[in-house]
């Protein structure tokens, strides 16, 4: 009987003992994880701007017979067409796919893929 219980109490140590072991993995193990994941997040992006890098200015154009007119004047002013004709807010504002065909003097507009209109093809001198 004797040596039951020092069998059966040598075996709970033993039991005890990988327990630690196991847990101290498991802990170690989620240790790597939570440091790869902020590796991953940490890393720098090879695209796009560095930091502190000013953002470049760009200004498009359409030229038609001797006329230029800014792009963003076009979609400023599909802008205020809609809201107007439509009587919406810009805050409704989700997407604005912008055709301009200058031999119509125009630029057609959709908005929000079910709101059409035009605008007149203009730099502000016609």
């Amino acid at each position: 009987m004797a040596t039951t219980k020092k069998t059966v109490t040598a075996s709970t140590e033993a039991v005890k003992t990988v327990a630690k072991e196991v847990e101290t993995a498991k802990k170690a193990t989620t240790k790597a994880a939570e440091t790869k994941a902020t590796a991953k997040k940490a890393a720098p992006s090879k695209r796009g701007r560095k930091p502190g890098q000013k953002a470049v200015a760009v200004k498009t154009f359409v030229q038609f017979k001797a006329q230029d007119v800014e792009t963003e004047k076009l979609i400023a002013a599909a802008k205020k067409d809609w809201a107007k004709k439509y009587k919406k807010k810009t805050v409704d504002l989700v997407s604005i796919n912008l055709y301009i065909k200058p031999e119509d003097k125009k630029a057609y507009y959709v908005i929000n893929d079910n709101d059409l209109g035009d605008v007149p093809f203009t730099n502000g001198e016609d």
